[in-house]
C-alpha cells in the first residue's frame, strides 16, 4: 500500500496543480474582453458571420471552463488522498491528469489555437482561415509577451507536478507487483 507520506505529497501535488491551473483560468477570463473586441472587430465586416463571434468566444472560454474544471477535479482528488477514502482515488487522480496534460499543451502551451476557429461559422473556409488570422493578429498577447510566457511556464509547471503524482502513485504498485512476482519466482524456485 501507498505510505502516507506519499499521500500527502501527491496530495501536495494535486493542490499545486489545481491552484495553477485555477489562476490560468482567471487571468484568461480577465483578458475575454480584449479577445472578443479583436473577434468583433474582424468578424463584423463579413456579413456571413453572423453568430461566428458567440462561437468563436466560446471556444476561447473552453480553456479556462475545462481549467476549472480540471482544477477542481485536483482539489477533490487531493482531499479524498489526505482522507485515504478509498483505493480508487489515485487511479482516478493518474487517469485525471491525462487530459489535464492534454489542456496543458493545446490550451497554454499552444494559445487555444487548435480549438479556436471560425471554420464552419458562416465564412467559407478559406475567409474564416483568413479572419481567424487577424483576430490571432489583433490579440498578438496569446502569442508573446507575459501572457505567453505565463501560459506556457504554468502549463509545464502543470505537466512537471503531474508527473510527479503519478509517479509517485504509481510507483508503489508496481514495485509491490515485482515484488510478489518475485516472491513468486522465489517459491518456485524453492520447490524444485
Amino acid at each position: 500500500m501507498v505510505n502516507r507520506l506519499t499521500f500527502r505529497a501527491s496530495a501536495a501535488g494535486l493542490l499545486a496543480t489545481s491552484a495553477l491551473l485555477c489562476a490560468w483560468a482567471l487571468v484568461t477570463l480577465l483578458r475575454l474582453g480584449s479577445f472578443g473586441t479583436a473577434a468583433r472587430s474582424v468578424f463584423s465586416q463579413d456579413p456571413r458571420s453572423d453568430t461566428t463571434v458567440t462561437v468563436v468566444k466560446l471556444e476561447y472560454l473552453a480553456g479556462p471552463f475545462f481549467s476549472v474544471v480540471f482544477g477542481l477535479a485536483c482539489a477533490v482528488l487531493a482531499v479524498l488522498l489526505l482522507r485515504r477514502a478509498r483505493r480508487w482515488v489515485p487511479i482516478a487522480a493518474v487517469l485525471c491528469s491525462i487530459p489535464i496534460a492534454v489542456l496543458a499543451i493545446l490550451a497554454y502551451a499552444l494559445a487555444g489555437r487548435p480549438f479556436i476557429s471560425a471554420i464552419g461559422t458562416g465564412p467559407g473556409k478559406g475567409a474564416a482561415i483568413r479572419e481567424m488570422n487577424q483576430v490571432d493578429h489583433l490579440t498578438q498577447w496569446r502569442f508573446s509577451g507575459w501572457y505567453h510566457l505565463m501560459s506556457v511556464g504554468l502549463g509545464v509547471a502543470i505537466i512537471m507536478l503531474l508527473a510527479v503524482v503519478v509517479t509517485l502513485l504509481v510507483r508503489p504498485v508496481a514495485t509491490r507487483e515485482s515484488e510478489g512476482a518475485a516472491a513468486r519466482g522465489g517459491e518456485a524456485g524453492l520447490t524444485r
